[in-house]
């Protein structure tokens, strides 16, 4: 399942704003685009973020949410 930058942001805990300037910096690694160009999130996307970003584990909410 694909999510979108604003409800990855949001299931991070951090702004939109962050998470896409942190891309842009390439603190973390884009993920793959869809075909209007915006970026599609699958949970291993996320991961990676969660540890670039908040330097903690990101597990999806059907395995107990985010880990601390």
């Amino acid at each position: 399942m694909y999510q979108s930058t604003r409800k990855v942001a949001e299931r991070l805990g951090i702004s939109p704003a962050r998470l896409s300037k942190a891309l842009w910096d390439g603190r973390v690694k884009h993920p793959q685009r869809g075909p209007s160009g915006a970026f599609l999130w699958t949970d291993d996307d996320i991961r990676r973020a969660s540890w670039a970003l908040l330097r903690r584990d990101w597990q999806p909410a059907e395995h107990g949410g985010p880990q601390p």
